[in-house]
């Protein structure tokens, strides 16, 4: 049986740094085009991780 659910990706191991750099580049964009209202969900789902991990 096959889930119809859409599947999660993960993205690769990464040294914090490389992390914290990667989701830089991909909460920019979204600054650019939100302002203060992109929330984090949205950062975390452009990024492949979950929200915490912002936090984190």
């Amino acid at each position: 049986m096959t889930s119809l659910a859409p599947s999660r990706r993960r993205t690769a191991p990464m040294e914090p740094d490389q992390r914290r750099a990667m989701i830089v580049a991909m909460a920019l964009p979204l600054v650019i085009e939100y302002g203060a209202s992109v929330s984090t969900a949205k950062i975390a789902r452009a990024a492949g991780i979950g929200e915490g991990t912002i936090f984190h």
